[in-house]
C-alpha cells in the first residue's frame, strides 16, 4: 500500500509539471544568461556576473547559438563561431540537438518561457539561464 501510495505521488507530479512542446523553443530567440547550475550530488553554482552570455536565434524549430560578450555601451562581441542548432521532439520531451564542426551533442528543454530556460545534458547536468538584461552603469 506504501508503495501504491509513493507511485501515485510520483505520477501525480508528473503530470502537474508543465510540458515542453516544440513550439515553445520560439521562446529561445535573444540573449540568455545562465542564472546557476546544478549537477547530481553537487551543490548548486550560482553565476552571479556572467562575462558572457548565449545568443539563440531559431526559426521553424532551426537555428544558431552563439556565445557572445556583452559590452557596457549596449552592444556585444562574438566570443564563439555559432553553433547549428535543432529542435527535436520525442516521446514527451524536447530536446535541443547542438552541432558544430567538431563536436554534436544535444540536451533537454526542461522549461522555457519567456524570462526562463532550463536546459539538462546527458550527464543530468541541469542549467538554468535567465533573460540577460543589458547592464546599466547610470
Amino acid at each position: 500500500m506504501r508503495n501504491l501510495v509513493l507511485v501515485m505521488m510520483v505520477g501525480l507530479l508528473y503530470a502537474c509539471s508543465p510540458e515542453v512542446k516544440r513550439s515553445d523553443v520560439a521562446q529561445l530567440k535573444g540573449y540568455w544568461e545562465i542564472a546557476y547550475v546544478e549537477a547530481p550530488g553537487q551543490q548548486k553554482k550560482e553565476y552571479k556576473v556572467n562575462p558572457m552570455v548565449d545568443y539563440f536565434e531559431l526559426k521553424g524549430g532551426k537555428g544558431i547559438r552563439r556565445k557572445v560578450m556583452p559590452q557596457f555601451d549596449g552592444s556585444f562581441i562574438d566570443a564563439s563561431l555559432p553553433e547549428d542548432v535543432t529542435a527535436i521532439d520525442s516521446v514527451g520531451a524536447v530536446y535541443l540537438s547542438f552541432r558544430t564542426r567538431y563536436a554534436k551533442w544535444s540536451e533537454q528543454v526542461l522549461d522555457v518561457s519567456e524570462n526562463t530556460l532550463v536546459l539538462r545534458n546527458k550527464q543530468g547536468i541541469e542549467y538554468h539561464y535567465k533573460k540577460f538584461e543589458p547592464f546599466n552603469i547610470k
